[in-house]
């Protein structure tokens, strides 16, 4: 070993005085300075040389030592005397040494570089996976260690091999938002122990929620898991947002054990993990501020009408009771129930009063009916006729025709449901007494419609398709012009319902494997103020394109934002196109004061980051001046570029009342939050200076939104906070808090967002 040891040495220095003769060094010099440099490189341990990177280096140092040569030759003798002799000395014992390095001693391992299927697009599906490729096996638990991405997300990973890992959040993306992967240094370490020469950043961002073209309903943009669930017989949503299921049991993704009631159904709230509110329940109604749950409960022959707080851990009151073999029972308003009883319509308050209440109605033997919202109307079926009561001047109306059960639209002017004819089915609008009826869509011979429910907004009707050889698939409609399509294709799929905000749809599918609730993100409706929700939206509308003509730019974007400004309002062309962004959120449209058709909407707009520049936001207010539908802008006003903090961030907030008293806000938030963070310690709520007590904070995990809810609010200005210990699943605090202000309590309509 010794003997191989000074052979190769002697070899080395062989090579090294070859390489400096002493007719180009005679005083020894650059020989000296190459031992020196060689002495140095081989004290530093190096890993196994990658086999083909000597050759190239080798390869490319002779073509540019050639090059070199042909273009100098004739004053290559010059070299000492013009750069002067020290440096060019060291220069030549620096290329003989890195020839000897490249001819005899071993290089180092490869860096490790990846590729991401994501990397710098701006427009990712909101429902793709994160694929990475590595150029080298990895130390797959180390990689997962070091594994973050912001805004943060809950994810879970899969290595296809050594090389390959694919990212999975566990709940779709949000749309329109900038994210980063990262992956540090020393996570990302290979089986042979290299490394990147720096800090892994993996930038993309998701594309924004598309409009809805106006005259058509709504299509897919992403489908997530929501619950696994067993023998579910209704899905519904809490109007905070809550989604709830009756059925045996429920198991939500990432929860150990379902939940569940021994031999017999239950209402679950479908958090995360599933929360059993209800056992042995049946017909659940949530109240009007998503307070209380009513359902009825089986008691020996008869039915008892129980309530519970919808937020859990309350014992159950009974309220009334029913013979009926169905009974029905809807909220009149917060504190008082209408339901069915011994054939005929009561009323019962949370105190056990009961009155009898609108004699001329007749029910079925069941008991069966529904009730319109605001109670203009009602449908039963008395001696099995098909029926729709006034409840106003007493009259009725029967139904030919009717297959299953209709429902009303929201504001309860429209009833709807499905008719047969002609051997076809169809769908039928009329008034809520059923005056004026209406086919709107027509289906196929042989295809069977069922189950529709109208949209929050009243635009749209979901429905249920049958197809022989296709199964139950969800499709939608447009009221204003009939125009309907399938909304996927997914199959054996049953109970749609609405969100709150109209932005998606919730539904069970049931295949061969079970059945799953799962909810389906939906393209945008085609504008703020078009979806009906007043001047605010009006508002939010005009701002948001004034938002997006600053982040597309071009040709014709300075003229096309002149023209959204009110008649002599002057605002400096540095203020309307203030640089280039990459999106924008509109976040919030509150009035400028109570009874103003001036309201204030916030935006933001941003910068995605991108060669190694962070993320930057600039906040602007805008003041826009509603008349009737049409806004305009009067003011803008802008803040300084600003990076964007780590942490949790709310891109949109929406208002609405649905009660004198109440008010409902809905964060979105970009990231998904630590669930133990969120909750009354988390928000504050004042009026007038003074905290608002009783305030209920829940938060939806799909959909990363937090629902603050109070009852009890007087007439005065409200000022809503957000803040610390609010934080994300990385444990990153909000900063700075959210605020939002509104001069007074908003009008029934929501106040978007």
């Amino acid at each position: 070993m010794a003997e191989r040891f000074w052979r190769r040495r002697r070899k080395v220095e062989d090579e090294l005085a070859a390489v400096f003769p002493e007719s180009q060094d005679p005083d020894g010099r650059l020989l000296a300075t190459a031992r020196e440099l060689r002495q140095l490189l081989t004290s530093v341990e190096i890993g196994e040389a990658e086999p083909h990177y000597r050759d190239h280096l080798r390869a490319s140092l002779l073509a540019e030592h050639r090059a070199r040569s042909s273009a100098r030759t004739p004053r290559r003798h010059r070299v000492g005397s013009l750069f002067g002799v020290g440096l060019g000395l060291a220069g030549l014992a620096m290329l003989g040494v890195v020839l000897i390095s490249v001819l005899v001693l071993p290089s180092g391992p490869r860096q490790v570089v990846v590729q991401a299927s994501v990397q710098n697009n701006p427009r990712v599906a909101v429902n793709q996976a994160i694929d990475l490729s590595f150029n080298q096996p990895m130390v797959e638990s180390s990689v997962d260690q070091g594994l973050r991405i912001q805004p943060a997300l809950t994810v879970s990973t899969a290595w296809q091999s050594a090389t390959r890992l694919s990212i999975r959040p566990r709940h779709q993306l949000v749309p329109n938002v900038a994210y980063e992967v990262t992956i540090s240094r020393k996570a990302a370490r290979a089986q042979d122990g290299a490394t990147p020469l720096s800090n892994i950043v993996i930038p993309f961002g998701t594309a924004p929620l598309s409009a809805t073209p106006v005259g058509y309903p709504p299509s897919l943009v992403a489908v997530s898991p929501v619950a696994t669930v067993q023998q579910p017989t209704a899905l519904q949503y809490a109007p905070d947002g809550q989604l709830l299921v009756l059925a045996a049991s429920a198991l939500t993704p990432g929860t150990a054990s379902p939940a569940s009631v021994p031999g017999a159904a239950g209402v679950y709230s479908l958090s995360s993990p599933a929360a059993l509110l209800a056992p042995g329940a049946a017909a659940p109604q949530p109240s009007p501020d998503s307070q209380q749950l009513a359902y009825w409960s089986a008691a020996g022959s008869s039915s008892e009408l129980e309530v519970v707080p919808l937020g859990g851990g309350g014992q159950p009151q009974v309220v009334a009771s029913s013979p009926d073999s169905d009974p029905v029972a809807g909220w009149v308003n917060d504190s008082t129930l209408l339901y069915s009883g011994g054939q005929g319509l009561l009323e019962a308050n949370l105190d056990g009063q009961v009155t009898a209440v609108y004699p001329f109605v007749k029910l079925g033997p069941s008991g069966f009916f529904e009730a319109a919202p605001g109670l203009t109307a009602l449908y039963a079926q008395p001696r099995g006729i098909p029926t729709v009561y006034d409840l106003g001047t007493g009259s009725s109306l029967q139904l030919t025709g009717i297959q299953g059960v209709p429902v009303f639209s929201p504001d309860g002017s429209q009833l709807a449901y499905v008719a047969l004819s002609g051997g076809r089915e169809s769908v039928v609008v009329a008034s809520s007494t059923g005056a004026a009826p209406r086919a709107v869509v027509v289906a196929p011979a042989g295809v069977a419609l069922t189950q529709l429910a109208f949209s929050p907004g009243g635009q749209y009707i979901a429905y249920v398709a049958n197809t022989p050889g296709v199964g139950s698939q969800l499709g939608a409609l447009a009221l204003a012009t009939g125009a309907s399509h399938l909304i996927s294709s997914l199959s054996g799929v049953s109970l749609p319902a609405w969100s709150p905000e109209g932005t998606a749809i919730s539904l069970v599918q049931t295949t061969g494997g079970g059945s799953q609730v799962l909810t389906i993100q939906l393209t945008a409706p085609p504008g703020a103020g078009a979806a009906g929700a007043g001047a605010a939206a009006s508002a939010l509308d005009t701002a948001s394109t004034l938002a997006q003509l600053q982040v597309s730019g071009g040709q014709g974007a300075l003229t096309a934002i002149q023209g959204l400004l009110a008649p002599g309002t002057a605002i400096p062309t540095s203020s309307l196109l203030p640089g280039h962004f990459d999106r924008f959120y509109a976040i919030s449209s509150t009035a400028s004061s109570s009874g103003s058709n001036a309201y204030q909407v916030q935006l933001e707009l941003l910068r995605d980051p991108t060669g190694g520049l962070p993320a930057q936001y600039l906040d602007e207010t805008a003041t826009v001046s509603v008349a009737g539908t049409t806004g305009e802008l009067t003011a803008l006003t802008l803040g300084q570029l600003t990076a964007l903090p780590p942490g949790p961030m709310v891109i949109s907030a929406t208002t609405s009342s649905t009660a004198p008293g109440s008010v409902t806000f809905v964060l979105q938030f970009d990231a998904d939050l630590d669930p133990a963070t969120v909750g009354a310690q988390s928000v504050q709520l004042t009026q007038s200076g003074t905290q608002v007590s009783g305030v209920r904070v829940s938060y939806q995990a799909s959909s990363r939104q937090v629902v603050i809810t109070a009852t009890g609010v007087g007439s005065g200005p409200l000022v809503l906070t957000v803040g610390a210990p609010l934080a994300d699943v990385d444990h990153t605090l909000i900063s700075p808090p959210y605020e939002l202000s509104l001069p007074a309590l908003p009008t029934s309509a929501p106040t978007a967002g």
